[in-house]
């Protein structure tokens, strides 16, 4: 603005005076590259989606309500009142909370806690909004509709935090006052000492200092840097939400969190171990081949069930099934649900089972002809990158933590496959537990927190952190309150993502060093009276040259640039 002022004053002057050097030229080129770096700077912004948009990401706009006539009707949300009782098909979202009147299914509860089992319910159970039914069709009573419910109330957190969110000011900006009076003294004082001279000159040399101190290298160094980084990020399935995320990530360590279930596990069910007759891994596949639960996918796909025809297929009463398999009685399910079927006590299976469940699997029982075959223990595997990345990261600086909404069980048999310590290992964790401890690490730490999550249970606390990072997979919600989304699954691209952090970060404080430098220079050879202002607009675009070329130079390792 100095520069701007003084030089366009001085030029209307010379203009009227009819002599002298005219500045017009010089001040364009500095207004272009000023809004030039805010355009890019303000491009890599974006605000937080609205309440309602994030809500219907993961709850359907509509809902099935049961008329008192018993009639079934399509009805907007809003216009759900409690005490309505909806209708669910299987695939479908619950639309609301509430309680289950009829049906017995099972509902995947991750986007709200994470958990990977799903929750087998009944008449009586609860139901929460955004929950995906598994089984057969059940009718809900509505105790809470629309914002109102657990999902509504965790995207207005989302919401709410994303706007407290203040940008964190880079390196060149907390310097930036400090360059500002620094230059308006020294053009004051170049102007007082050849005024006191008596030279004719000394508004030409202040003048000359004010454009040749131009901070243009300062004002694009930091969004250049950063839009480079972003755009090769990009090409490489990184999307960065802007300038503070990188700086929070270039940090030498802070606190990492990790969720489990997606982030360091795959994310679904897989059969984990076989303890018994293996030859029954087709009999269990074909009974399971039509099945939407999470486990009986997984049972169906571990073996090859072609050519086996399954007759009388019926459900057991607290999970399982049962059928006639290529003439063969076979049934699977939980250990209670198979002693009922059996009619007696399975002592050898119980032990079995208590040993998988010790190691944080979903144990199933396999009877064939009504004698116990196998127990399979099923179960979300951990990445096969995932330890080393851990260590990886401790070695970098950071305190890496495991949060999950999972079984406390089976987080903390994952926290040790991880080689964390058990007090930074959380099991049974909700979404507002997880908020409440992201937010309690930033009250207690100057470092940054960062959370890494998949899935809408984990967006509040996404939002609460210094920076929220998103996984491959995640929902739409998660993105719109995470700072930054992976592209690729699993922790590995997380190491890219720093690397890159670092580098661009090093490209900018060589950029920002390089361009001070320039200007020292620069200043006091306008104010020894060598440089004139036409030889100080010519000058003023070297240092933003310098800046370019460093910056289009900067690594993703985090060392100096090229």
């Amino acid at each position: 603005a100095l520069g701007l002022g003084v030089g366009g004053v001085a030029g209307a002057i010379n203009v009227w005076r009819g002599a002298g050097e005219i500045y017009f030229d010089s001040l364009t080129a500095l207004v272009f590259l000023l809004l030039l770096g805010r355009w890019l700077q303000q491009a890599q912004q974006r605000r937080a989606t609205e309440q309602l948009r994030l809500l219907f990401s993961v709850v359907a706009s509509w809902a099935r309500r049961v008329t008192p006539a018993g009639a079934v009707e399509l009805v907007p949300l809003e216009a759900l009142r409690p005490g309505d009782v909806v209708e669910v098909e299987a695939g479908e979202r619950v639309p609301v909370d509430g309680s289950v009147l009829e049906g017995h299914s099972a509902l995947d509860l991750s986007v709200l806690t994470g958990e990977a089992r799903p929750l087998e319910v009944g008449p009586g159970a609860q139901a929460w909004a955004g929950a995906v039914n598994l089984g057969a069709r059940l009718r809900v009573r509505a105790r809470t509709t629309g914002a109102d419910t657990r999902m509504g109330r965790l995207m207005a957190e989302i919401e709410r935090g994303s706007r407290e969110r203040s940008p964190v000011v880079l390196w060149a900006d907390r310097i930036a006052g400090r360059f500002v009076v620094t230059v308006s003294l020294l053009a004051l004082a170049t102007f007082a000492f050849w005024s006191l001279r008596g030279s004719t000159d000394a508004v030409s040399h202040a003048v000359a200092v004010l454009i040749v101190a131009c901070p243009c290298a300062l004002a694009l160094a930091t969004p250049l840097g950063v839009v480079v980084a972003i755009g090769r990020a990009a090409r490489e399935g990184i999307l960065i939400r802007g300038g503070a995320a990188l700086e929070a990530l270039a940090a030498r360590g802070g606190t990492l969190v990790l969720d489990k279930t997606g982030t360091c596990t795959e994310g679904r069910m897989r059969v984990v171990a076989w303890e018994g007759d293996e030859q029954a891994a087709a009999l269990v596949a074909a009974l399971e081949r039509d099945d939407d639960h999470p486990v009986g996918r997984a049972l169906a796909s571990f073996a090859d069930a072609a050519g086996l025809e399954v007759e009388g297929l019926r459900r057991l009463g607290t999970g399982g099934r049962v059928a006639r398999v290529d003439g063969r009685e076979v049934a699977a399910g939980a250990l209670d649900a198979i002693e009922a079927h059996l009619g007696r006590a399975l002592p050898e299976a119980s032990v079995t089972v208590a040993r998988l469940a010790e190691r944080g699997l979903s144990p199933v029982v396999v009877a064939v002809q009504g004698k116990v075959v196998a127990v399979v223990g099923v179960g979300d595997r951990l990445r096969p990158e995932a330890r080393a990345t851990v260590a990886r990261l401790q070695r970098l600086g950071w305190e890496v933590e495991l949060l999950s909404g999972d079984h406390p069980r089976v987080v903390a048999e994952v926290g040790r496959e991880l080689g964390l310590a058990p007090e930074r290992v959380r099991g049974g964790v909700g979404p507002e537990q997880k908020r409440a401890h992201v937010r309690a690490l930033r009250r207690t730490t100057r470092r940054p927190v960062v959370m890494v999550g998949d899935g809408v249970n984990d967006a509040a606390a996404l939002a609460a952190a210094t920076v929220g990072v998103a996984v491959h997979g995640g929902a739409e919600a998660s993105l719109a309150a995470a700072h930054v989304y992976l592209g690729r699954p699993g922790l590995g691209p997380l190491l890219g993502l720093i690397g890159r952090a670092r580098g661009a970060l090093a490209s900018i404080r060589l950029a920002v060093f390089l361009s001070l430098g320039y200007n020292v220079m620069a200043m006091g050879l306008a104010m020894a009276g060598w440089i004139g202002p036409l030889a100080a607009a010519l000058l003023m675009p070297a240092s933003s040259l310098t800046v370019t070329a460093v910056v289009l130079a900067q690594r993703a390792d985090g060392e100096r640039p090229r």
